[in-house]
């Protein structure tokens, strides 16, 4: 999703990173800390890449990730390349 590299966002706060989808990621939060797992197919989304805005359709996996307890801890996102732009 990002046009950065990786490894510079492992550890990074979703929310600092993609403040244009602020809302979105929330939701993911919510529902991936609850256990449950999301998936969106063309879900259309304006991401700001390269310094301007830039429509995209992506689709999304996020799966709870768990920690030594059995209990969501966090989440995993899988972007498939299928990713088109407007």
């Amino acid at each position: 999703m990002p046009a950065v590299d990786t490894p510079k966002l492992l550890g990074s706060k979703v929310r600092d990173r993609w403040a244009e989808v602020a809302d979105f990621n929330d939701n993911v939060m919510k529902v991936g800390l609850s256990g449950r797992t999301l998936a969106y197919r063309d879900q259309e989304l304006t991401l700001y890449r390269h310094g301007r805005p830039e429509q995209v359709w992506m689709n999304l996996d996020y799966s709870p990730v768990v920690d030594e307890a059995g209990e969501p801890a966090g989440g995993d996102r899988h972007c498939g390349r299928n990713e088109r732009n407007g």
